[in-house]
């Protein structure tokens, strides 16, 4: 990958995508909320406002939105997506599928999924490489703002990610 890549991509932008758009942005970084409905895109914005005003970043990163139809765009400048779309797996899976194919091979494609591990959501999809898939589920506890999620990938392990 030759390009500098520092903004993370969120294609859903229901509760949990647009908490995790406030959470990302707020280490200063563009974060991209992509999802088919304009409406829910304002709804998303608004949420992410919300949370900022109540417990404002130091260096608020932009939220751009896009609809799904703009995805090309925001994989093209990020080294994280995440599906943040309902739970059901014949959701998830064209979602996992269409991250795969759109994006650079070095981009963490991950699912903010709680009730479907990785395995379960690509078994049998047919992927460039499984080894960039994850689940992963950010946590911003107020007294430890810097630390992003805990990532669980396909060995099973687990990563506290802090964000300096």
């Amino acid at each position: 990958m030759t390009r500098l890549l520092n903004a993370v991509t969120l294609l859903g932008a229901g509760a949990q995508g647009s908490r995790l758009a406030y959470l990302w942005s707020r280490i200063g970084r563009p974060v991209y909320l992509v999802d088919k409905s304009p409406t829910q895109l304002g709804l998303a914005l608004a949420t992410v406002q919300r949370l900022r005003a109540s417990n404002p970043p130091s260096e608020p990163g932009q939220v751009i939105s896009l609809t799904a139809d703009n995805l090309d765009k925001a994989l093209h400048n990020s080294w994280l997506a995440i599906e943040c779309v309902p739970e059901d797996l014949e959701c998830k899976r064209p979602v996992m599928v269409e991250l795969d194919r759109k994006s650079d091979p070095e981009t963490i494609i991950a699912s903010n999924s709680s009730s479907y591990s990785i395995s379960d959501i690509c078994k049998g999809l047919r992927l460039r490489a499984h080894d960039r898939f994850v689940n992963l589920h950010s946590v911003c506890p107020p007294k430890t703002p810097r630390y992003v999620g805990n990532v669980i990938g396909p060995s099973n392990f687990c990563i506290l990610t802090h964000l300096s």
